[in-house]
């Protein structure tokens, strides 16, 4: 197996992997890649590929494994098996400090998606994990804690996939029955509901701009305006976003 790493399509290095697949992989803002295995493993890289170090997110004592896995910054959010978080604020120093926050989920009510809002955009100034639920919520973690939106009464069906807005302000949500939701990341104001017409999640789903949301299905891209506009896109070959 080969990690490959390009630049506008242009290979600029390789990582010869003979390990598991990673849980979820991701950039930095200083351009260094993580990849984190289920056990805690987590591998930093430049660039060009070359190997800075490794640590661990889960202390070797603790029999759970990594799940999801989101980056942001300098930081990395890492969701075990147990519904705990681990949490890193700074990947790059020579010895990370990892932590842990309490989530208030468990196996009978797990987290089925998660994101994360850079610290930049919060009140609090803390990084917020965002986790959406099995029974149609969404639970807000910091290090002061889990904090429960109650959406039950306002999305019909349990979130599946979240993408938060490059300005911090929207969080777009598509639910397990088709239906994209944005709402602000404080939960108060619904700007969108829209039909895809299909319960099939999307490959990927991302912003593009501000203010739309496009989503991946195999052989199409559908881009979707903040009034519910939409174009679609159809594509012969396999698409990253």
């Amino acid at each position: 197996n080969i990690i490959k790493i390009r630049y506008s399509g242009v290979q600029i290095a390789t990582i010869p992997w003979g390990q598991k697949l990673p849980v979820g992989l991701g950039w930095t803002d200083d351009e260094k890649l993580l990849l984190v295995l289920d056990d805690g493993s987590t591998l930093l890289y430049d660039l060009l590929g070359s190997f800075i170090r490794t640590f661990l997110m889960l202390p070797s004592s603790i029999n759970q494994k990594i799940v999801k896995v989101c980056v942001w910054g300098h930081g990395l959010a890492a969701l075990t098996d147990q519904m705990v978080l681990q949490v890193c604020d700074d990947v790059g120093v020579a010895a990370p400090q990892v932590y842990q926050m309490a989530t208030g989920l468990s196996s009978n009510r797990p987290a089925i998606s998660m994101v994360v809002l850079n610290p930049r955009f919060t009140s609090s100034g803390l990084v917020e994990v965002i986790l959406s639920t099995s029974d149609k919520s969404v639970i807000i973690v910091d290090s002061n804690g889990p904090e429960d939106q109650l959406l039950q009464g306002r999305i019909q069906a349990p979130i599946v996939d979240m993408a938060v807005a490059p300005n911090g302000r929207f969080l777009a949500c598509f639910t397990a029955t088709g239906i994209l939701t944005v709402m602000s990341t404080s939960f108060t104001t619904k700007v969108l509901d829209f039909d895809t017409s299909t319960s099939v999640a999307p490959l990927q789903m991302d912003w593009c701009g501000e203010d739309s949301v496009i989503l991946y299905w195999k052989h199409f891209l559908l881009l979707i305006g903040p009034y519910g506009h939409w174009l679609k896109f159809p594509y012969t070959r396999a698409l990253h976003i």
